[in-house]
């Protein structure tokens, strides 16, 4: 299918809902799935969240308000969005919302169903409210065994719960082929390669320190430096300018020579395709700097091993899931940094951590992709039948 942007949109749009922080990522990754099959769907995210998390991986999601479940606000809701498909996460429940979206032929489907979210009230005179809700969803995706036995005490029906683990929160690649990428890949085959991302000022420093102290123990090994946006070749000159070691700038020797040791690339797009050629990379803005660190996930998809600072507050789930499965490692200054990269850059190491990786971010791919399957085909045939 024709991945441009779409002339027209269906009539009919997908709705996803996040009751809670961790939802927001698998919910955006599989908003981004449904657009990869079919970009003329809309799709449609709300949570009450957002204000903590503004990390979309999709731009063409529309964040939504949730209707309050009073019979105007939800059939003004559905005038104006025609939600076809709706995904739900949590134990929030809306019996009257989705009894409308099930009488116009809208699928509600439940995922990442937890133990936690439906536990009883322990005072039995409260109404069951969850039991009459539950009804509606076509499926319920439970995340394990005990999340079943928890649903089915609220009152769902036990046909319709099918335990598949939680959605796969992972990121979307580019598809685009970076026009460089073929001649830096030759230019840095067969030797070791590291890359340090985004760096900003404060961390320059610590980095030429690693790589001084990396040369010592193989002399062969090349460090790509991606200065933050914000660095200009004069400074970044100025702070090289006692460094024993031979530096090249892509702006003058335009890919790294057989003896170059440091190599200074553009502040670019060219981030991922320096991703897909360095199999090991220290993500930047996390020893020094404001931002909070880069996305893990995008060079963990990319196959890299990855290393980081503590400053990592953005994406700290993100660098915690990595960590503790063996795809990631922390480092607090110059000379743990050497210490990881001499370590990491060996083939073996490497290879182990971007499987670690791979192990951790494909979890719960076959439900996803079961779920987008059946979203995409829903609404599309929707549109055949108007």
């Amino acid at each position: 299918m024709d991945q441009s942007q779409p002339n027209t949109f269906h009539p009919y749009s997908v709705w996803l809902h996040a009751a809670e922080m961790q939802d927001i990522p698998p919910l955006e990754y599989l908003a981004s799935r449904i657009h990869h099959t079919d970009p003329s769907i809309p799709v449609l995210l709300s949570s009450s969240h957002f204000e903590k998390h503004n990390k979309t991986l999709n731009t063409s999601v529309r964040i939504v308000a949730a209707p309050k479940d009073t019979h105007l606000a939800v059939q003004q809701f559905m005038a104006k969005y025609k939600p076809a498909y709706l995904v739900w996460t949590g134990a929030q429940l809306k019996s009257n919302l989705l009894r409308t979206l099930t009488s116009h032929s809208a699928k509600v489907t439940l995922v990442n169903a937890r133990e936690s979210d439906f536990k009883q009230h322990p005072l039995r005179i409260f109404p069951n409210t969850k039991k009459r809700a539950l009804k509606y969803f076509e499926k319920i995706y439970a995340i394990d065994d005990i999340a079943r036995t928890q649903l089915i005490r609220s009152g769902a029906p036990a046909d319709r719960i099918f335990v598949k683990g939680e959605l796969q929160e992972a990121s979307v690649l580019s598809n685009a082929q970076h026009a460089l990428h073929e001649r830096f890949s030759q230019a840095c085959q067969g030797r070791p390669l590291w890359l340090a991302a985004c760096i900003g000022e404060q961390e320059l420093a610590i980095i030429l320190r690693a790589q001084e102290a990396v040369l010592k123990r193989d002399h062969r090994n090349l460090l790509v430096i991606l200065p933050h946006e914000t660095m200009n070749k004069d400074r970044i000159s100025a702070l090289l300018s006692n460094i024993p070691v031979r530096v090249d700038f892509e702006q003058d020797a335009k890919s790294p020579c057989d003896d170059t040791q440091i190599f200074i690339a553009q502040p670019s797009d060219a981030l991922e395709m320096w991703y897909s050629i360095a199999p090991v990379v220290f993500l930047g803005q996390s020893l020094g700097g404001e931002q909070g660190g880069l996305d893990p996930y995008v060079p963990a998809s990319h196959g890299c091993a990855l290393v980081y600072g503590p400053r990592v507050s953005e994406f700290l789930p993100r660098y915690s899931r990595l960590a503790k499965s063996g795809a990631a490692r922390i480092v607090t200054d110059a000379d743990s940094l050497a210490a990881a990269v001499s370590q990491i850059i060996t083939p073996s190491t490497a290879a182990k951590m971007t499987y670690n990786a791979w192990d951790a971010l494909t979890q719960g791919a076959r439900l996803t992709d079961e779920l987008a399957e059946d979203i995409v085909t829903h609404v599309e045939n929707l549109e055949f039948d108007t």
